[in-house]
């Protein structure tokens, strides 16, 4: 098994040092990366290959792909307005990065439950793109999927929906 590590979670000595915090992560033993920044992908993984690591998967914003920014302004994600999901995925495979993963789904694109069943059909659209370029889509759950108050879980409506063969879970 080859240890990984999801860079969010260092994300705060990241954006200090970039450099130094990677060099850190590879010091302390990870062999494989998953990155959450958009902006700089590309100086990103130039470092993590000169530090001996492989960059497994990225994450992105659903923005992408739903085109809602209500949550996040684009200045403040680093995501020109130039960036669409082609132009991203595009980016990606320049990169070889193998897996594109959706971070999360912000409050707009989650009103109701049939919001759930609409996400998923962009999100098979979206996989079905990156499966053409030879990478994965993948979608990162968080613990709002799993609420229960309602006749459905979120969750539930996003394995009924999702197709494995285009769209898998984190």
């Amino acid at each position: 098994m080859i240890p990984g590590l999801q860079l969010y979670t260092v994300r705060d000595a990241l954006m200090l040092d970039q450099k130094h915090t990677l060099t850190c992560v590879a010091e302390a033993g990870y062999k494989r990366l998953e990155l959450f920044d958009t902006s700089c992908l590309a100086e990103t993984v130039a470092i993590a290959h000169d530090l001996g690591m492989q960059v497994a998967g990225t994450h992105f914003l659903p923005g992408l792909i739903t085109g809602n920014w209500l949550t996040v302004s684009r200045t403040e994600a680093g995501i020109s307005d130039k960036l669409t999901y082609e132009h991203f995925l595009d980016e990606c495979a320049r990169l070889q990065i193998p897996s594109v993963g959706i971070a999360i789904l912000f409050p707009e694109d989650r009103p109701d439950l049939d919001a759930y069943r609409r996400f998923a059909e962009l999100a098979n659209k979206a996989g079905n793109r990156a499966r053409q370029r030879g990478m994965q889509l993948y979608y990162h759950h968080h613990n709002f999927e799993f609420d229960s108050s309602s006749s459905f879980r979120p969750y539930d409506i996003l394995m009924d929906q999702l197709d494995p063969a285009l769209v898998q879970v984190e």
